[in-house]
């Protein structure tokens, strides 16, 4: 039986056995209490974790999966952690147990953890991180901030264009409903406003009325233990996930046929950069995450649409020389993966590709190397 038809059902049967009082109720006092039910209600839902009301959702299950790699790592907090928060993009793309065992080959230890979900957007990104400092044990996140941490974002137009990218898609979805706690939507909504006055604005599905209920059932955890079984021992899930087959439909041929013939007129990219809407949800990154992050840094990954190629130029370009900046690869890169069998669709790699993606992302971090391990600014 569903949570939402036990509860009240129960709630029913103890006011049956309330016994009448000897003087009527009163409306003032009833109110008093209602209202102090619902702000405890409220005041529970924000200091509890989302592992207790939620502890089988996708984003409890990615955070434990990366607490998991943490607490698997060997004196973690002797050498660098990198984070890499993205979108499917890193999912399928980036292999971490991979690229820490590349690293640790070249001589370079170090901790990879891996926020990135399909379709994830910013702002649950954001709260995956949220959750994962929130998760630490005390001495846990002291380590951490002791140790070297270099947060890495992937560079991705449609993401850094429109802060709820897909979220009309997953609005009201459990997944949905867990990030969307009043203070994250409170911040996405007012980067969605940025969006919203921009040029190019385009909305097909709204959601920023989604946004607010999801808002509000997340206030009141709506969905709790709603399968009735006690939570048992917190499961994680990894953060990189192999595609074997290709995306149906998919033309390979015809797609780097469009892509190779970019080299030769490179598509450009006219909006200014960085995007307002983009800087908002950036800002708000760095002051949550500033107190475990020594350094913040970007990477892009290879693809196979010019005008997405051409953005991730744009912003490596806009990016002063001081800031980490991984990729886009070059011309020369895409030798190394010009076989159907490499891509699952014009932004994703299949296993091959995910291999070749995890060895060069090794590579460029090498390069790299001296400015990820250097001491922080005091």
């Amino acid at each position: 039986m569903d949570a939402l038809v036990f509860i009240p059902v129960l709630a029913l049967v103890l006011l049956s056995l309330a016994a009448a009082g000897k003087t009527p109720p009163r409306l003032g006092a009833a109110v008093l209490v209602w209202g102090g039910i619902i702000a405890a209600a409220v005041a529970i839902r924000q200091w509890v974790p989302d592992s207790f009301f939620y502890p089988k959702s996708e984003i409890v299950k990615r955070v434990q999966g990366q607490l998991r790699v943490l607490r698997k790592t060997a004196d973690w907090e002797k050498h660098p952690v990198l984070i890499l928060e993205g979108s499917s993009v890193t999912l399928f793309g980036v292999n971490g147990a991979e690229l820490a065992g590349l690293l640790a080959e070249r001589g370079l230890p170090a901790t990879v953890l891996q926020f990135a979900g399909a379709g994830a957007n910013h702002y649950e990104r954001l709260h995956l991180l949220r959750l994962f400092w929130q998760s630490l044990k005390p001495g846990e996140r002291e380590k951490l901030r002791r140790t070297r941490v270099v947060l890495l974002s992937e560079v991705f137009d449609a993401y850094d264009r429109n802060p709820l990218y897909l979220y009309a898609r997953e609005a009201y979805s459990e997944r949905a409903l867990v990030y969307s706690t009043p203070r994250n939507a409170g911040e996405a909504a007012q980067a969605y406003r940025i969006y919203q006055r921009q040029p190019d604005f385009a909305e097909t599905e709204p959601v920023l009325w989604p946004l607010l209920e999801n808002s509000l059932l997340n206030t009141f955890a709506v969905g709790a233990f709603s399968d009735l079984r006690p939570p048992g021992k917190l499961r994680g899930i990894p953060g990189f996930f192999a595609l074997t087959d290709p995306k149906a439909a998919f033309d390979f041929p015809a797609t780097w046929t469009n892509f190779a013939g970019s080299w030769k007129e490179p598509e450009k990219f006219a909006d200014a950069l960085p995007l307002p809407q983009w800087s908002r949800y950036f800002e708000t990154l760095r002051a949550e995450c500033a107190p475990f992050v020594d350094e913040f840094g970007f990477y892009a990954l290879p693809l196979l649409e010019p005008q997405r190629y051409a953005y991730q130029r744009a912003f490596a370009d806009h990016l002063p020389p001081s800031v980490i900046m991984i990729g886009p690869p070059g011309e020369a890169f895409y030798s190394r993966l010009n076989q159907p069998g490499d891509w699952f669709d014009g932004t994703h790699p299949r296993e091959r590709g995910a291999q070749v993606f995890t060895e060069w992302f090794a590579d460029e971090l090498a390069r790299e190397w001296p400015r990820l391990v250097r001491p922080s600014s005091p």
